[in-house]
């Protein structure tokens, strides 16, 4: 389960991921001047925060084309590893819809590097969707962002995920 939190009050992104019937700790990050991913001891995204202002997000079509396609024919969900450990992210551009619901981040990576491209794009959690190629990340996107002042939504979606785990014992 994931959820895209869009914190109006500090003009940043907060993307929390839960796993269903575990309580994974922090163990490792990823970090850039405006992006940090946290991972689990396993390597499984925990959190992804982004602090670049929803108004400086590049408004494209592109983006919108991304989520009418994945409706009609939804990425397959796989198990996405972060490997590396506390090393810098790469250079990043930010893309969004009209209505700035959706957030997707492009990675720069060498491209000689990349070899054939067999990019694929899977869904690791509920409204987040990564697009891997050669085993590199390529991009994130972040569906159905929600607004959130003072963090109640947040608090509210926490106590959902905690309900949820309990009815499950």
């Amino acid at each position: 389960m994931g959820r895209g939190f869009y914190q109006q009050d500090e003009n940043s992104l907060l993307l929390l991921i839960r796993y269903p019937e575990e309580q994974p700790r922090f163990f490792n990050h990823l970090e850039s001047d405006n992006l940090r991913l946290e991972t689990d001891l396993k390597g499984r995204l925990l959190t992804l925060e982004f602090s670049i202002p929803r108004e400086q997000w590049a408004v494209q079509d592109v983006v919108s084309s991304f989520v009418s396609n994945s409706k009609r024919e939804l990425p397959p969900e796989a198990d996405l590893r972060f490997l590396d450990f506390r090393i810098p992210l790469p250079s990043f551009a930010c893309e969004t819809n009209q209505d700035r619901s959706i957030l997707s981040l492009t990675f720069d990576h060498d491209q000689s590097a990349s070899g054939s491209d067999d990019a694929r794009t899977i869904k690791i959690a509920t409204q987040l969707y990564a697009t891997v190629s050669n085993d590199i990340l390529r991009q994130l996107t972040i569906t159905q962002i929600e607004n959130d002042r003072g963090g109640k939504a947040v608090d509210r979606w926490r106590e959902e995920m905690l309900l949820a785990s309990r009815t499950k014992e």
